[in-house]
């Protein structure tokens, strides 16, 4: 078992039903629990439009060259970036906070309301 595929598994022991993968070199400093997209093979920045490509939630902080585990389905924690209520699609601002989305440019339903930004919400990722 390589690292990778070793540090996938401890992380994904801690959460049900959840798929991780990690992808290395982050293009700047990510924060944890934010939405992110693929900008180049192997590397990965903020997701910043609800039209952009969110491949999954970034699971810990870390800097450029770091590998950081990405959540591309189950329940994960997100950042709000405004008040979001509970049972609503959501997807990414220009930061990869959660906002409010459409079935149209989703990439998961809020399990529980956000009453401003910054707050840290349950997102179901589909």
């Amino acid at each position: 078992m390589s690292y990778n595929e070793s540090k996938a598994a401890e992380i994904n022991a801690h959460r049900v039903n959840s798929a991780v993968t990690d992808v290395a070199a982050p293009a700047f400093d990510i924060e944890a629990n934010r939405f992110v997209k693929f900008l180049a093979a192997d590397e990965i920045g903020y997701a910043a439009a609800a039209t952009d490509a969110i491949i999954g939630v970034s699971d810990k902080a870390g800097n450029i060259g770091d590998i950081i585990p990405v959540f591309y389905s189950g329940i994960h924690k997100v950042v709000a970036g405004a008040a979001v209520a509970a049972g609503v699609f959501v997807t990414s601002d220009a930061t990869g906070k959660a906002v409010t989305g459409t079935q149209a440019n989703q990439r998961g339903k809020s399990i529980d309301a956000a009453t401003a930004a910054g707050q840290l919400i349950s997102v179901s990722l589909e």
